[in-house]
């Protein structure tokens, strides 16, 4: 997969990770009007990594956006999650050919009341507590099928597993996905 791609975000990311291992590869040409576009954007992103399989591989992103545009934070993003995602060792030229990347674009998070505003395909969750200890989940994980599913595994991510959901804010997103 990851020698040719249709998309600019996916493009902006696999263009990091070359850079990233000192390999030569240039972003089509058919894209650079949309790279100019999202070079003028900004908001939140994460990067994900799979292996051919579907299994996660890396993932790390931004809720808010953290650069000057979306260009660089897909950059950021997309070595962060090839090499620094501490789940994983670092990504070595031999997994080029066996992974796929996308990049999610992430809405404003809104404050909702509680895990009865969520659902699981078309919302991501962050959980955080009044201590500042704080989680988020992407929408749209094909082993996370049910809202207690999502909330059972944001809470353990943010190390909120033993608190009772009452006492947690809870925030909502939305997601563009780019493969």
């Amino acid at each position: 997969m990851l020698y040719s791609t249709d998309s600019a975000y996916t493009a902006i990311a696999l263009e990091a990770i070359m850079e990233y291992l000192g390999l030569k590869w240039s972003v089509p040409q058919n894209l650079t009007e949309e790279i100019d576009s999202i070079r003028k954007m900004k908001c939140g992103c994460f990067v994900s990594i799979h292996r051919k399989d579907g299994s996660l591989r890396g993932c790390i992103g931004t809720i808010e956006p953290h650069r000057d545009h979306l260009y660089d934070g897909i950059r950021k993003n997309a070595v962060s999650a090839a090499f620094h995602d501490a789940r994983f060792d670092p990504l070595v030229p031999s997994e080029l050919n066996e992974i796929t990347i996308s990049v999610d674009l992430l809405s404003e998070p809104e404050r909702i009341d509680g895990p009865d505003q969520l659902d699981p395909e078309r919302y991501g969750v962050i959980v955080s507590d009044k201590f500042g200890r704080r989680a988020v989940l992407l929408p749209g994980i094909s082993s996370v099928r049910t809202v207690d599913q999502q909330i059972e595994i944001v809470k353990k991510k943010a190390g909120l597993e033993n608190e009772p959901d009452e006492g947690l804010i809870y925030y909502r997103f939305s997601t563009t996905r780019h493969h």
